[in-house]
């Protein structure tokens, strides 16, 4: 009730509107020195963080729905992630200009400043623009007016400031409004196909030449420049990079300038985690992520000997959770179907040598895991450290991807690609002939064919039951009691359940309860959490004795709590 009165009024408390702002170093940053190697969160209320969460979730449902965000965008939208844009963008690639034995330029630019550059007038007028309701605008507009923030770092503490402009990074609304912020960008003319992921964006030009495509490509740079000027947004040009993509014999390699820097393509280029090569065979990113992996595995190895060192449990939790995560980072983008793959221009398999250096690793990890000594068969430490072989990973993963892919809504990037190749492949005189030949081209073919008799699912937008209505008993403790009694007195049937929470003034917190069936005491307990609240020691002793009186209740009587 309270957050659909702000909604309406189109009204953002002030009290919302302070911040503690804390910095937080980004990762693989050296030089600490250097402001913008720190990451600015804003620590909000409690209470804001969750209308805006509410008011995200709607806000990236209706963006979606409507078409107001190209399906290429994402960053804050329901089930789009960063590699179903870069398996968007290799999909384009081996089906546009590999098949077709043309070239392609790919450019990566990056916009400064992010959520700190959002002026709240210009988001304003982009909203109206969209077709948003008033009432929406007017929140946004009272969102972003006022705000207050001091910043903390270590034990020192600025004065509280009024910030002019910026949405707060850390609000749970900050992503999706920076998506309409910057979606113009996505809708100018000269590149072929443009991708984005928050603040990340791509072009895309296709062309029978590099020199071609990179002419086009400065082209487009230069009229996101001039586009940038009049609408305030900034872009990077150090952080501009660029890629050639062909499978010809080529010696060129055109550069393509951004303002002052001149940009030159590299063997491998990095863009949303995927090390992304001219000929999409994934070997450097393979190799990095397997090198990062083994890194970590043999850290956990040094913790560790057939003599002493921390608990096997602890240690098979560290490599399920980082580094079996980290060697098959991006495997949505590189890997391939069983089908196997012979011949000019197919996309290559995973070979017997990529096989053996992931499970290279792998096995570190598993002697991490097992004091073991170094002739111990591979099979029997595999089993005994819970820890498939890279093989059955890579299986089990491309079931679960082909699962997903087949479940995706019809305005996915993804799910939209395939549809288009449906579409082309019904028109062709032997359709199954066809598809299986490009599936040979186009690795993500291959894998959204596992489960294709499984249908998509649609996005389907939040409900809340607005008809919930709260009893606040006005009854004093007294006639409470007396009711109570009386309710005793008439023998209900089940069990009786009582809990009770409470906290002392150390900080300490704890619960205790009883239960009784006609009258007779059947169980009790009690516990101590530490430095807990109330309302959690309370929750805590209802659930226990809930589960309880549950053991007892073989009878399936009713339990009152």
């Amino acid at each position: 009730m309270l957050y659909n009165g702000y909604l309406q009024l189109g009204y953002h408390p002030m009290v919302f509107k302070s911040a503690e702002v804390v910095m937080i170093p980004k990762p693989n940053k050296r030089d600490l020195s250097n402001p913008s190697a720190w990451r600015p969160i804003s620590l909000l209320p409690c209470l804001s963080k969750g209308l805006e969460r509410v008011l995200a979730r709607r806000i990236a449902y209706m963006a979606v729905t409507h078409d107001i965000i190209p399906p290429e965008l994402a960053g804050a939208l329901p089930r789009r992630s960063a590699m179903d844009i870069v398996s968007s963008l290799v999909f384009d690639i081996e089906s546009k200009v590999f098949k077709n034995h043309l070239v392609a330029t790919l450019v990566t630019m990056d916009i400064k400043g992010a959520f700190d550059a959002v002026l709240r007038n210009r988001l304003i007028q982009r909203l109206q623009r969209q077709g948003w309701p008033l009432n929406l605008i007017y929140w946004v507009y009272s969102f972003m007016s006022c705000r207050i923030a001091f910043a903390r770092f270590g034990k020192s503490q600025s004065d509280s400031i009024e910030l002019p402009c910026g949405l707060p990074q850390g609000s749970p609304i900050s992503p999706i409004l920076y998506l309409l912020y910057i979606v113009d960008i996505y809708s100018l003319d000269g590149a072929d196909k443009r991708y984005g992921y928050a603040d990340d964006t791509a072009m895309l030009f296709i062309g029978s030449s590099l020199q071609e495509t990179s002419q086009r490509a400065e082209q487009a740079i230069q009229r996101m420049v001039e586009w940038s000027k009049s609408t305030a947004v900034t872009f990077d040009p150090a952080k501009t990079e660029i890629m050639h993509f062909t499978r010809k014999r080529v010696t060129e390699s055109p550069t393509i300038q951004h303002q002052d820097k001149v940009n030159k393509a590299t063997p491998s280029m990095r863009w949303l985690g995927v090390y992304l090569d001219s000929k999409l065979k994934f070997n450097a990113h393979i190799t990095y992520w397997r090198q990062k992996a083994m890194v970590t595995a043999n850290l956990l190895r040094s913790l560790s000997n057939t003599i002493s060192g921390i608990k096997p449990s602890a240690v098979r939790r560290a490599v399920n959770t980082v580094i079996i995560p980290t060697i098959f980072y991006g495997i949505e983008v590189w890997l391939l179907d069983d089908a196997p793959a012979a011949g000019r221009g197919r996309v290559s398999q995973i070979t017997r040598t990529r096989i053996t250096a992931i499970q290279s690793c792998l096995n570190t990890a598993c002697r991490a895991i097992l004091p073991v000594w170094k002739t111990t068969p591979e099979v029997y430490m595999w089993r005994e450290a819970g820890i498939p072989a890279a093989e059955d990973l890579i299986r089990a993963a491309r079931s679960r991807i082909s699962l997903r892919i087949a479940t995706l809504d019809r305005r996915h990037p993804i799910r939209e690609r395939l549809d288009d190749f449906e579409r082309r492949c019904a028109l062709e005189a032997h359709p199954e002939t066809h598809r299986s030949v490009m599936s040979r081209h186009i690795r993500l073919l291959g894998l959204s064919t596992l489960h294709k008799d499984i249908p998509s699912v649609p996005l389907i937008p939040r409900r809340y039951n607005t008809n919930i209505t709260t009893i606040l008993n006005k009854n004093t403790k007294d006639i409470e009691t007396k009711l109570h009694l009386q309710w005793l007195k008439s023998r209900p049937e089940g069990y009786i359940v009582y809990s009770d929470g409470s906290k002392l003034e150390d900080g300490r917190a704890g619960y205790g309860f009883i239960i009784y069936k006609d009258g007779i005491q059947v169980d009790s307990g009690s516990r101590q959490l530490d430095h807990r609240e109330v309302f959690d020691a309370e929750i805590s002793g209802a659930l226990k004795s809930l589960k309880q009186a549950m053991t007892h209740n073989l009878e399936r009587l009713p339990v009152t709590i």
